[in-house]
């Protein structure tokens, strides 16, 4: 099993530092769901030596994107390219994965967990994991549309070999032996959903102006972060919680152990921690 750290900010590069449980191997860097977050290129430079200087390989991670985050990331892809070494790059929008097989051929492309869709909502999680849950019905929701040959095609075709996933409350049933490709699991913290419009960046706005994607970002995702609930939901082994425009929920000990056993049986050969909220 590979091990990597998620480090979303320069100031936490010294995470490497931390007597892990187990041999760290891998580092990923940057934000999967903000564009305002892409880092620059002196914090890439920075993580990226980190990385060499401890031996790690280095993952650059990539939100989806405006044109303007297109041509954020396309500049900062050229500057990783000068720096001499392979990456691989976790992508979370079709025209970055596009661009980046075509023009970066140094870059080793990897799905995303925004891209791989799956059920991810711990409130009905529930209802797809119960014991009067037919089988075949609960094995849907534990799968995505990589089980579609036509599907795996197209993404061989664009040089992804590995997807990211989310621990799923009700479980994973994927056999990536089977399906011929490398998987990476995420924990403690799972992506419930996001978009553009930022609740930690409506804060203090007029009403009429509040939720609506912002030209200007305070960064206000850095300072709040909001526990959520789910009234007539049965809380299981999770906290939601709301953080700058995403939803994330927060694994507890079972769930962690559950999703760590679940790697190991579903041949996913990488897992991905998180010490805190990917924002």
């Amino acid at each position: 099993m590979e091990w990597a750290v998620l480090v979303t900010h320069r100031e936490d590069l010294p995470w490497l530092e931390q007597p892990y449980e187990f041999k760290l191997s891998r580092l990923y860097f940057g934000h999967e769901f903000c564009e305002h977050r892409i880092p620059d290129r002196e914090a890439v430079q920075l993580a990226y030596t980190a990385a060499v200087e401890r031996g790690l390989e280095f993952t650059l991670v990539t939100p989806y994107v405006t044109d303007r985050g297109l041509g954020e990331l396309l500049r900062l892809f050229r500057f990783l390219e000068g720096l001499g070494g392979r990456a691989e790059v976790v992508l979370n929008d079709w025209g970055v994965l596009r661009v980046l097989s075509r023009d970066f051929p140094r870059f080793r492309p990897v799905l995303g967990r925004l891209l791989n869709k799956m059920i991810r909502d711990p409130r009905v999680a529930g209802a797809y994991n119960g014991e009067s849950t037919p089988a075949e019905s609960a094995a849907v929701f534990r799968r995505s549309g990589v089980t579609a040959g036509v599907y795996r095609s197209l993404l061989k075709s664009m040089g992804v070999e590995r997807i990211e996933l989310d621990n799923l409350i009700q479980g994973i049933d994927l056999d990536f032996r089977q399906l011929g490709l490398e998987g990476s699991l995420y924990y403690p913290y799972g992506c419930v959903t996001t978009g553009r419009a930022c609740l930690m960046g409506s804060l203090g706005l007029p009403a009429g102006e509040k939720f609506k994607p912002q030209p200007g970002c305070r960064r206000q995702c850095r300072e709040y972060t909001a526990t959520m609930s789910a009234p007539g939901v049965e809380q299981g082994d999770y906290v939601i919680l709301h953080k700058g425009n995403t939803v994330f929920y927060r694994q507890g000990e079972s769930l962690v152990r559950q999703g760590i056993d679940m790697a190991g049986q579903c041949g996913i050969g990488r897992l991905v921690y998180q010490p805190r909220p990917p924002m």
